[in-house]
C-alpha cells in the first residue's frame, strides 16, 4: 500500500485520511504522487492519444540517414538485400544458428491493450493490396504488401475461415511494397512497385519493379527500373501497358519526379509526365482507370498546386498531349495532395490542405470538368494533420452519390460530398474497430454483397455489407514491427515481451509461431524484464511514457515522466538496485533520467552528461547497464560519444560529472550511436552506428582507450545492434537493415561478416540473450520475433549478477527475524560429467551469520555451499539467502558470492559466476518526543486516479496508517498535529475549489473496495 507524508511530533495510532477535490475550469492535468484508494465520480477513462507518424519517421530519419548527404541512401540496402539473396540461392552458406518464427501470426488484446471493439486481431503497416479477381472470381486469392514486411498470398480471403496467408521472398522483407498491378492480358503476369513516396522521414526507399509472369510464385526485378524508388501506384491498362507514377528520391540513378510508361513488359520506361508542370508540380501521386478506358493522373505533392489531367489514348500520351480538367483548383489556395476515385464517367478527387481534409469535387462528364461539393469545413479527424501520409478513397458501387475517405479513420460522404460526412470505421472504442491510418481502400461488388478491403498501419480488414460491420484478416499475416524485445530468465521458458510500432506492448507465451496478447496499447517502444525479479516487467510508449507490471505482466500501470526523450526512447535497467535509465531530450540537451526505484514510481532525478558534447551538445541513444561493475552504465551518443558513467545510483546531479569517463577515443565517427555492449568484461566493449555512410561496428578490449572498426566486409546499411557470444569475445551477432550477420573470429578491418541464411533478411532492431541456456530473441521491423540458442559448451551462470535485499521480518529463528531470498543458478547446456559448484564469499562489507547466511540445500539447520550439476541433465539450482533484521540503524552493506566448478566435467564456470547483494537497512532513528518530521510511504501512487487530476470533475481518495507502521517509521507515543501530500507536478496557476483533508482514527486494518470511512474527521 502507498503511503503520504506525515508532519507529527509522535503517535502510535491507525489514521485514516479522506480527500474532496472539485476541478477548477480548464485545469490542466497535475498528479499526486500518493494515492491508496480513489473513488472516481465521473465516468472519464485516460487512454493515450494517437501517436502519429511524423514524430516517429523524424525520430527514424535521423538515426540513418548518410550524414554526409543529409538523407537515406536506399539503393545501398537494395544491393545488399541482392547480393544476400545470390548468397543464399548458390547455397553455399549454412545458418549457425536454428531460428524460431514467434511471430506472432496474430494477437488478442490483453489487460491494458488497444481498447478494440470486438476481438480483431492486428498485424503490420500494408499499402498495397491487390485482390485477383481475374484469375479467382470469388475474390479468396489476395497478394498484400508490407511496408518492411515482404509480400505475402493468402488463398481463402473472402471464406470466412481462419486466412492461409503464406510469405512469398525475403528479399521483400525489408522493401516497403508500395503498389501491387496485374495484367488483365495475362493476368498470371504480376507487378508490384516499391519505395514510400509519401514524406515521412523514415520512408522506406524501393529498388524499382518487380515482376512475375507465374502468378506470384517468382519474382525479379525489372533492371530499367531501378531508379523508380517512391512510387506512389503502379497500374495495367487493358493492353497491358504499364504505368508508375514515382516522386524522385534525389539519390543518385534515381528517376524523375512523373508519370512513367512501359509498352514492353518493363524493359523499357517513358516519361509521359505533362508538360507546363512546376518542379514540385510533376509529382504523380494517383492513377486511375475509368471503365470507359479514359486514363486519370494527379499531380502536386506537398507545395501549393494541384492538378488533375486525363487522356483518352493512354498508351500513345506524350508530354505535349494531354488534356487538362476545369473546376480543380490550381493556386487560389493551396492544396497539398490530390486523390482520385472512378466509376464510369461519375469521379471524385478530395484536396489536402493544411494535411487536413479540405475541398471534394465531382465529375459526371468522365472528368473533364468538375464541381466543388463541400461548402462547410470537413472534420479535421478524418485525415488528423496527416494527409501527407494517409489517404485514399473509394466510390460505393451501388450509389455514385456516395464515396469514403480513408485516413485516420474512414469516413461516409453522402449527397456527393455537399454535407458532413459521418466516421464509419474506429482505431479505438466504439464499433466498427480498424486500425488507424488508411492507405488503400477498394469497394467493389460481388453478387449481393458489397464488399470493403481497407489496408491500414495494422494489417487488412474486410466488409461485406458496405461498411457497415468489419472483421480483421489478418490471421497468419507475421509482419509485426518490433523496435525491441525482453526474455524471461527462466530456463526453456517461452514468456517474450516486446514493443510493436502502432500496435502496442505484446506478451507472447506459446511455443513457436503462435498469438500474442497485447497487454498495453499505442505505441510499443522499449521492454525489460527483470532477469532477477521477472515479476518486475516495462514496457514503454513513446518518449518517456512507461507500462509497469509488478505481478509477472498479469496486470499493467501507466507512468510519464514527461514528453521528453526520443519517440522511440532508449532505456536499460538495472535489475539489481531496480533504477531505470534513459534518455531525456529536454530543452537542455546531453541529459539522462535515472529513475530510481521505478517498478514502485520512485524518484526520478535528471543527469545532465557534459561529456556527450562534441562540438555540440548530443543526446543519449544508447544505455548498458555493466553486468561485472556495480552502478556502472555505458552510455552512447547522438553525435559518436560513449561515456562511463560510474557511481551511477548515487550520483546527485550537481556531483555527476566527477563519475563520468569519455571512453570514445579519437576514432569514433560522428554519428548515431544505436548500442553499446559488453563481452566478457567490461573492457571488452563494442558500439555500433546506425547511419548509413560511416563505419558501422566498433570494437574495443581496453574499456574504450582506443577502439578499432571491424565492418570488413559489411554493407553499408544500418546496424542496430550487436550481441557477443558470452563464451568467445571473438564471436559477435549483429541486427541490421538486412537480417543478421555474424563472424567467427573478430580481426579488425579484416573481420569477415556472414548474412545468416537461417534469418529473413528483414530489418532487426534488438537481440538479447537469456543467459540461463543461451537463447536469443530476435526482434524484426516487419517480422515479428525469432528465437535461437547459441552453441554453448555447459556453462554454470547465474541469472544476474547484482541484487538488492532489504531487512523485513518474514521468519524467526530463535530470537532472530529474517527474510529469505532465493536465486536461480543454472547450466548453459548439459554437462559430460557431474559438475559440483562450490560457492565462497569473494568480498564485503556485511558480515556472515551477522547480516547474513546462506545455503544450497535448503537448510539452514545443515547448509552446504555446493550444487551439482549431473551429467547429462540442465535442472537449474536454487541458492537461498537469508538475510536478517536486526534493530540496529545501519548503512547499507554488500557482499559478494562467487563459485568454482570442480569434478570429471567439461563444465565451468565464465563471465556470470558472481552475485553482488546489496542490503538495505529498515530501521529508523527514533523520532524524539515534542515536534518531529518523518515520512511513511514510499512516495509511489501505483497507478491509481490522483486527486489532483483535471479529467475528473471531483474525486476523492482515502488513505490508512497502522500502528505497526508508525512504529517502524520511529514514532512513539504521541498525537498527530499535521499532515504533508507530496505533489508531484500541477501544471498550472490556478486555484483547486472545494480542496479538504480530513483525519481521523479507525480500527480498519484495512479499506473496502468500495466503501469510505463515516464519522467525524479532525
Amino acid at each position: 500500500m502507498r503511503k503520504a507524508s506525515l508532519l507529527v511530533p509522535a503517535a502510535g495510532i491507525a489514521l485514516a485520511s479522506l480527500f474532496f477535490l472539485k476541478r477548477a475550469t480548464h485545469l490542466p492535468s497535475a498528479g499526486l504522487s500518493d494515492i491508496a484508494y480513489t473513488e472516481m465520480e465521473t465516468e472519464d477513462e485516460e487512454e493515450d492519444g494517437y501517436d502519429g507518424a511524423e514524430r516517429r519517421d523524424e525520430f527514424e530519419f535521423e538515426r540513418i540517414k548518410d550524414p554526409a548527404l543529409g538523407f537515406v541512401p536506399g539503393e545501398r540496402m537494395i544491393r545488399a538485400l541482392e547480393a544476400n539473396h545470390a548468397a543464399r540461392q548458390s547455397g553455399r552458406e549454412q545458418s549457425p544458428l536454428s531460428w524460431i518464427e514467434r511471430g506472432p501470426s496474430y494477437d488478442s488484446v490483453g489487460p491494458s491493450g488497444n481498447n478494440r471493439a470486438g476481438d480483431g486481431y492486428t498485424a503490420g503497416r500494408i499499402r498495397a493490396v491487390l485482390i485477383d479477381t481475374l484469375r479467382d472470381i470469388t475474390g479468396n486469392t489476395v497478394f498484400a504488401g508490407g511496408v518492411a514486411g515482404g509480400l505475402w498470398k493468402c488463398t481463402n480471403f473472402m471464406s470466412g475461415g481462419v486466412p492461409n496467408w503464406t510469405h512469398a521472398d525475403d528479399r521483400f522483407d525489408n522493401l516497403a511494397v508500395s503498389s501491387i498491378c496485374q495484367d488483365p492480358t495475362a493476368p498470371i503476369r504480376l507487378y508490384f512497385a516499391t519505395g514510400e513516396a509519401a514524406s515521412n522521414a523514415d520512408a522506406v526507399y524501393g529498388g524499382g519493379i518487380w515482376k512475375s509472369s507465374n502468378a506470384g510464385d517468382s519474382w525479379t526485378r525489372l533492371p530499367a527500373s531501378i531508379g523508380f524508388q517512391r512510387a506512389f501506384k503502379i497500374v495495367c491498362d487493358g493492353a497491358g501497358n504499364i504505368y508508375v507514377a514515382n516522386r524522385s528520391s534525389g539519390l543518385s540513378g534515381s528517376a524523375a519526379s512523373g508519370l512513367f510508361r512501359s509498352k514492353d513488359g518493363g524493359n523499357s520506361w517513358q516519361n509521359i509526365t505533362p508538360s507546363g508542370m512546376t518542379a514540385s508540380n510533376t509529382v504523380c501521386t494517383d492513377i486511375e482507370i475509368s471503365s470507359t478506358g479514359r486514363f486519370h493522373a494527379s499531380f502536386g505533392y506537398g507545395s501549393t498546386r494541384v492538378q488533375h489531367l486525363y487522356t483518352n489514348d493512354p498508351a500513345n500520351v506524350t508530354a505535349g498531349s494531354w488534356t487538362a480538367s476545369a473546376g480543380i483548383r490550381r493556386s487560389a489556395s493551396s492544396a497539398y495532395r490530390l486523390e482520385l476515385a472512378t466509376q464510369g464517367n461519375v469521379l471524385y478527387a478530395v484536396t489536402v490542405a493544411n494535411n487536413n481534409l479540405d475541398s471534394s469535387y465531382k465529375s459526371t462528364d468522365g472528368g473533364a470538368t468538375w464541381t466543388k461539393q463541400n461548402t462547410i469545413a470537413y472534420p479535421t479527424g478524418v485525415l488528423n494533420g496527416q494527409g501527407w501520409y494517409n489517404l485514399t478513397l473509394a466510390i460505393n458501387p451501388d450509389n455514385a452519390n456516395e464515396f469514403v475517405v480513408g485516413g485516420l479513420d474512414a469516413y461516409k460522404f453522402t449527397s456527393g460530398g455537399s454535407v458532413a460526412p459521418t466516421r464509419m470505421t474506429y482505431w479505438v472504442g466504439s464499433a466498427p474497430y480498424v486500425h488507424a491510418d488508411h492507405h488503400f481502400i477498394q469497394w467493389w461488388k460481388a453478387g449481393t454483397q458489397s464488399r470493403m478491403v481497407i489496408a491500414s498501419d495494422g494489417g487488412l480488414f474486410l466488409s461485406t455489407n458496405g461498411g457497415s460491420s468489419f472483421g480483421d484478416r489478418n490471421r497468419n499475416l507475421a509482419i509485426k514491427q518490433f523496435y525491441s524485445a525482453a526474455i524471461h530468465p527462466e530456463a526453456g521458458s517461452n514468456f517474450l515481451l516486446a514493443g510493436a510500432q502502432d500496435n502496442g506492448v505484446h506478451r507472447l507465451t506459446n511455443p513457436g509461431l503462435s498469438y500474442s496478447h497485447e497487454v498495453y496499447g499505442g505505441d510499443g517502444c522499449f521492454v525489460h524484464i527483470n532477469q532477477q525479479d521477472p515479476s518486475i516487467q516495462f514496457g514503454s510508449y513513446v518518449y518517456n511514457t512507461y507500462r509497469i507490471s509488478t505481478d509477472g505482466g498479469n496486470s499493467w500501470r501507466s507512468t510519464s515522466l514527461g514528453d521528453n526523450g526520443y519517440f522511440v526512447n532508449p532505456f536499460d535497467y538495472d535489475d539489481g538496485q531496480n533504477i531505470l535509465y534513459a534518455s531525456n531530450t529536454a530543452a537542455t540537451a546531453s541529459q539522462i533520467n535515472r529513475w530510481a526505484d521505478a517498478h514502485a514510481n520512485g524518484t526520478n532525478t535528471v543527469l545532465t552528461i557534459a561529456a556527450l558534447t562534441r562540438g555540440s551538445a548530443g543526446n543519449a541513444t544508447a544505455f548498458k547497464v555493466s553486468p561485472y561493475t556495480r552502478d556502472r552504465v555505458f552510455i552512447g551518443g547522438s553525435n559518436g560519444k560513449v561515456v562511463r558513467l560510474d557511481k551511477a545510483g548515487t550520483v546527485t546531479s550537481a556531483n555527476v560529472n566527477a563519475s563520468v569517463t569519455d571512453v570514445s577515443g579519437t576514432q569514433l565517427p560522428n554519428a548515431y550511436v544505436s548500442c553499446v555492449n559488453t563481452g566478457s568484461s567490461d573492457d571488452v566493449l563494442v558500439a555500433t552506428f546506425s547511419n548509413y555512410g560511416v563505419s558501422h561496428v566498433w570494437y574495443s578490449t581496453n574499456g574504450g582507450t582506443s577502439w578499432t572498426a571491424i565492418g570488413g566486409n559489411l554493407p553499408d546499411i544500418p546496424v542496430r545492434w550487436a550481441l557477443f557470444d558470452p563464451q568467445d569475445d571473438s564471436k559477435l551477432y549483429l541486427a541490421t537493415e538486412a537480417g543478421i550477420y555474424y563472424t567467427e573470429a573478430i580481426s579488425g578491418a579484416a573481420t569477415s561478416w556472414t548474412n545468416d541464411v537461417g534469418f529473413p533478411m528483414v530489418r532487426t532492431d534488438m537481440l538479447k540473450l537469456r543467459p540461463s541456456d543461451n537463447t536469443v530473441v530476435a526482434a524484426t521491423h516487419g517480422r515479428g520475433l525469432f528465437t535461437a540458442k547459441l552453441p554453448s559448451k555447459p556453462e554454470v551462470r547465474f541469472a544476474a549478477p547484482f541484487a538488492v535485499a532489504t531487512e523485513t521480518a518474514n521468519g524467526t529463528s530463535g530470537c532472530r527475524s529474517y527474510k529469505d531470498y532465493s536465486f536461480r543458478v543454472y547450466i548453459s547446456s548439459a554437462p559430460t560429467g557431474d559438475a559440483v559448484a562450490t560457492y565462497t564469499i569473494e568480498a564485503g562489507s556485511a558480515i556472515q551469520q551477522v547480516d547474513y547466511d546462506f545455503t544450497a540445500n535448503g537448510s539452514f539447520t545443515s547448509p552446504t555451499n555446493q550444487h551439482l550439476f549431473a551429467s547429462g541433465a540442465t535442472s537449474p539450482q536454487t541458492l537461498t539467502v537469508r538475510i536478517y533484521d536486526d534493530a540496529e540503524v545501519e548503512p547499507s552493506e554488500f557482499f559478494r558470492l562467487s563459485f568454482s566448478v570442480s569434478g570429471t566435467t567439461n563444465a565451468t564456470g565464465g563471465a556470470f559466476s558472481k552475485l553482488e547483494l546489496t542490503l538495505h537497512d529498515n530501521d529508523k532513528a527514533p523520532v524524539a518526543p515534542g515536534a518531529g518530521v518523518s515520512t511513511v510511504g514510499d512516495g509511489s501512487y501505483g497507478g491509481y486516479v490522483q486527486p489532483f487530476r483535471s479529467g475528473y470533475e471531483k474525486s476523492r481518495s482515502q488513505y490508512i496508517y497502522l500502528a505497526s507502521e508508525l512504529r517502524a517509521a520511529g514514532f512513539g507515543a504521541g498525537n498527530l498535529s499535521s499532515l504533508g501530500l507530496n505533489v508531484t507536478s500541477k501544471t498550472s496557476t490556478v486555484a483547486f475549489s472545494g480542496f479538504r483533508i480530513g483525519m481521523k482514527h479507525t480500527s480498519a486494518a484495512a479499506f473496502a473496495s468500495t466503501a469510505f470511512e463515516d464519522g467525524a474527521q479532525t
